[in-house]
């Protein structure tokens, strides 16, 4: 009976579902054709990211000590003269958590919505940056299949907020599964050695 133990852990470990897949959006391939800065031709990234799509505007930037960048050289920002909002949406299902880093001169709001704009989470954010000296802070939006994520920036003045290192965050139900089979053959194992020993 001493290895009862052994398959109470194993049929602990098969019910389990904390496991994450994780996906990082950086920004340090994006060709200078949508750098808006640094002899870049200004054009908007849009979908041109495989996997994430962003509202028409958003640029790259290179880091500043105003606004760093989280990771490498470049971020993203806002550049149209029209609004300092702007936002993004995720070509991956069943999302359940997205976090960024940022810098922001004015503060801003952030809100997450799933597929039917439906308001699953918001985040707040203070100034954190005089835009010659800052730092940049995280931001987490947590929900059930988070699908887009707008930013309003509380004033109308474009640039005044970077984004760096957009992950996501989705539930691995593959794990799951694997640890149930690991359980399975934990008990078929336990089995054979009963019956052989009986």
């Amino acid at each position: 009976m001493k290895n009862v133990p052994i398959i109470a852990s194993l049929l602990l470990l098969g019910g389990m579902t904390v496991a994450k897949a994780d996906i990082t959006y950086t920004f340090e391939n994006v060709p200078s054709t949508y750098w808006s800065d640094n002899g870049g031709s200004g054009q908007d990234i849009l979908g041109n990211i495989p996997g994430i799509f962003f509202s028409p505007g958003v640029q790259a930037v290179h880091t500043s000590t105003g606004f760093p960048a989280h990771s490498g050289v470049l971020e993203i920002t806002q550049t149209s003269a029209r609004t300092a909002d702007f936002g993004f949406r995720i070509g991956v299902p069943g999302i359940s958590e997205l976090s960024f880093w940022y810098t922001t001169a004015a503060g801003f709001v952030a809100r997450a919505y799933d597929a039917n704009n439906v308001l699953l989470d918001t985040f707040t954010a203070n100034p954190n940056t005089t835009t010659l000296d800052g730092t940049d802070n995280l931001a987490v939006l947590l929900g059930n299949n988070i699908e887009r994520v707008s930013i309003e920036d509380k004033i109308s003045v474009s640039g005044l907020t970077t984004v760096d290192d957009i992950q996501i965050g989705t539930p691995e139900i593959t794990s799951t599964l694997g640890l149930l089979g690991l359980a399975g053959v934990g008990i078929a194992g336990f089995r054979r050695k009963f019956v052989s020993n009986s």
